[in-house]
Order: structure tokens, then C-alpha cells, then sequence
């Protein structure tokens, strides 16, 4: 197994390469991965060639390349939910008196 960066104008991302594979991609080239396969793990992307997968050797020559955005470091795909601000009245945006104000127990109180 290998690992190696490809990018392209969009932006760059880390191709695990497994046994022939290794053997097939240079170094400078300029490749086309053909029904190639994303994977996620640990919110960070990852590109492997997948079982029917092929590489093939493009005609044009890549001239610009993107190294800015990198789609294998983690990011947030989703942003985290944030507790709903509580008033000072104990009571809920809908109106209704809160836990607390109705007599029960608060959610982290116990």
C-alpha cells in the first residue's frame, strides 16, 4: 500500500494506491481515474481506484493546480447543533413554562 497527493484545479486529495496500482501512476503524469471511489473516514476524504476502477493516461497535460483546498485534511461537513439559549423565565420559545418552573429537575442536574 502507498499513499500519494493528486490534484487537480479544484483541489488536491490523497489516493491510496494497493499492489498493481502502485506500479501503474508516475509521479508528473497526468492521469484519469475512471469510476474511482471516495471514501470517508474520520471526516477526511480519501481516493482509491475501487474494484472496477481504471486509470488511464490523459492526452492533455494538468497546468494548473489547486493546492489550497485540500480534501483530505478533516473537516466539518456538518456544523455541530448548539444548545438553544435559555431565558430567565424558564420557559421555552414556545411559551410554555420550563422543567425547572413546572418543579422538575433540570436536564444535567442529576
Amino acid at each position: 500500500m502507498a499513499e500519494a497527493t493528486v490534484a487537480d484545479s479544484t483541489a488536491k486529495i490523497t489516493l491510496t494506491l494497493w499492489d498493481s496500482d502502485i506500479d501503474e501512476v508516475t509521479k508528473g503524469r497526468t492521469y484519469i481515474l475512471r469510476d474511482g471511489r471516495v471514501s470517508l473516514y474520520d471526516e477526511s476524504m480519501t481516493l482509491t481506484r475501487g474494484f472496477s476502477g481504471e486509470f488511464i493516461l490523459s492526452p492533455e497535460h494538468l497546468t494548473e493546480v489547486n493546492d489550497c483546498v485540500d480534501m483530505s485534511r478533516p473537516f466539518a461537513a456538518k456544523p455541530t447543533s448548539r444548545a438553544r439559549q435559555r431565558s430567565e423565565r424558564g420557559r421555552n420559545f414556545d411559551g410554555v413554562a420550563g422543567r425547572e418552573a413546572r418543579g422538575f429537575c433540570s436536564k444535567k442536574s442529576f
